[in-house]
């Protein structure tokens, strides 16, 4: 008789390219971040200004995110922290 398998993993397509993922499954990448099959456009939480360039390079088992922000090349970048909701 066959052996009966279980699988320990899915595959989910992101619609965007990770950069990095933390113990506990959240993804972030350009400007955002995948918790739990949602997916969040970082940079509207930044300000009413929605920054034109954006990149979320980190994340660790807290949520915290790292990476810069800028509303265009001649302002330049701004370092942000963010917890994914702020």
């Amino acid at each position: 008789a066959p052996a009966a398998a279980t699988s320990f993993y899915s595959v989910t397509e992101l619609p965007f390219t990770p950069n990095d993922i933390s113990d506990v499954g959240q993804i972030v990448g350009g400007n955002y971040l995948w918790n739990n099959g949602i997916v969040t456009d970082l940079r509207t939480l930044s300000s009413a200004d929605t920054p034109a360039y954006f990149q979320a390079y980190a994340i660790n088992n807290n949520g915290k995110i790292v990476g810069f922000s800028a509303q265009s090349y001649a302002t330049g970048e701004q370092a942000f922290i963010s917890d994914g909701t702020t």
